[in-house]
């Protein structure tokens, strides 16, 4: 889903990366992260709940909104948002995050490169969970 360019910012320098791929986040709930010599430079969660379910969070301080999803925000660290697939015979409660936190000293560019990230991962999960709206 991200390529290597779209991550290789978050993981630094290292002698050896691990990626640990939670089979069916998307459709279960899990994390796939990206560790460089243990330590966690990229992930990226999905969560779902069954319908009329909510997550249990207020805003995060220091975040920006996002203009897509619901209870979307952006911070330093990374982005969340939340909407309500309607997919054929099924409607869930989804929660998306990225988390990372880019290796330069420009931290300027993490909020929209979080923020872009976010919308490629929101964009997969509506075609891969097939929501209708």
């Amino acid at each position: 889903m991200f390529s290597r360019a779209e991550i290789l910012p978050y993981l630094g320098e290292g002698k050896e990366a691990t990626i640990d791929e939670a089979s069916g986040f998307l459709t279960t709930g899990g994390t796939c992260r990206v560790d460089i010599d243990g330590k966690t430079g990229f992930s990226a969660t999905g969560l779902q709940l069954k319908e009329g379910q909510s997550f249990h969070h207020g805003v995060p301080e220091g975040t920006d909104p996002i203009d897509f999803g619901r209870n979307g925000w952006v911070y330093d660290g990374g982005a969340s948002v939340e909407f309500t697939c309607r997919a054929p015979g099924k409607t869930t409660e989804v929660r998306l995050q990225v988390h990372g936190y880019l290796d330069s000293d420009n931290k300027a560019d993490a909020r929209p490169t979080h923020k872009a990230l976010l919308r490629k991962y929101f964009d997969f999960a509506h075609r891969e969970l097939n929501c209708r709206s």
